[in-house]
């Protein structure tokens, strides 16, 4: 049975994030940035223009109707969220697989996101940092799926409390755990790590799972 590092190994090695939303990275990263194509770029992916209509809305309480147009939410919400929030995207989609319970995993994700920035004035998060927490709060299971779903598959409906201890039992670390360290290979801000794997704990002597040499070299 893989351990908690190995899964997070074969996560970033054997699922790269969809070609589309790296292009959108790539354009929000231009030293240059231009926001027109970078708007119709994110056009092109449809759950990715509704969360940020949904987040430049979010943003805009003074407006009298609703943000409809991409490229005006772009300048909005501002280049850094538009990277984190299509990199969130990137890796619910790129996370997922053939197993039937991965796109109930993505369902629970979505919902999680949306009821997140909607109570983000109890949180302390911003709306969009509650919404990215609810999104990738998930991110494990769909790990844990898409590189060891046979073996995790029966575990994903078990009660929270319940699924953390098989998974403990399985990797040596919760889902919680394994999802957190996949965001911090692809750079997501400190905050947003935390908020997913609040209230679990990595073992303490874990090791340095995003050394170069084992990036390159996952265990199979």
């Amino acid at each position: 049975m893989p351990t908690f590092v190995e899964v997070a190994l074969r996560a970033t090695v054997l699922c790269p994030l969809p070609v589309q939303v790296q292009r959108v990275l790539e354009l929000a990263n231009a030293p240059s940035p231009d926001l027109h194509h970078l708007g119709s770029e994110i056009r092109k992916d449809p759950a990715l223009t509704t969360s940020v209509l949904q987040l430049a809305n979010g943003a805009s309480q003074g407006l009298r109707e609703p943000l409809t147009d991409v490229h005006r939410a772009v300048v909005r919400i501002g280049l850094a969220e538009i990277q984190n929030v299509a990199m969130a995207h990137a890796m619910v989609a790129a996370f997922a697989s053939r197993h039937e319970r991965s796109g109930l995993v993505h369902a629970r994700c979505v919902v999680a996101g949306t009821v997140a920035r909607e109570l983000s004035f109890a949180t302390g998060l911003s709306a969009s940092d509650a919404y990215l927490a609810g999104l990738l709060s998930e991110l494990g299971s769909l790990v844990c799926l898409a590189v060891d779903g046979d073996a995790y598959e029966p575990h994903v409906e078990a009660p929270l409390e319940e699924r953390g201890r098989r998974e403990r039992e399985l990797y040596g670390a919760t889902s919680r755990s394994i999802g957190a360290r996949v965001l911090a290979f692809h750079g997501l801000p400190p905050t947003l790590i935390e908020a997913v794997r609040v209230g679990d704990d990595e073992p303490a002597e874990a090791p340095d799972v995003w050394s170069v040499s084992a990036v390159q070299e996952p265990t199979r």
